[in-house]
């Protein structure tokens, strides 16, 4: 379990940082091509996202499929491996595809 919740970790850092990118991109879009306000996503999209990640993680602790160090953990490494590579791409200046 302990496993499972540590790769969960690094999966759900992966899976927020993509639909953070996925939503921006959305909103840098002008307002005639999507036909609606951007910040009017931006503003609905983004909370409503951490709420049902806070509801999924309070469920699967509840049924007790998760172990929240293992699961914080993971997360963390998520985020270190992001920044890792971020640190790589600027340190070789080499053009991201």
């Amino acid at each position: 379990m302990g496993a499972g919740s540590f790769a969960g970790g690094i999966i759900l850092a992966a899976l927020l940082l993509r639909t953070q990118e996925v939503i921006v991109r959305t909103c840098l879009r002008p307002r005639t091509e999507t036909g609606f306000d951007p910040r009017f996503l931006m503003g609905i999209a983004l909370p409503v996202k951490y709420i049902v990640v806070m509801g999924a993680l309070w469920v699967m602790h509840s049924f007790h499929l998760l172990l929240p160090l293992a699961l914080g953990l993971g997360f963390f490494v998520g985020q270190l491996i992001i920044a890792a590579k971020l640190i790589g791409i600027l340190a070789t200046r080499r053009k991201v595809c």
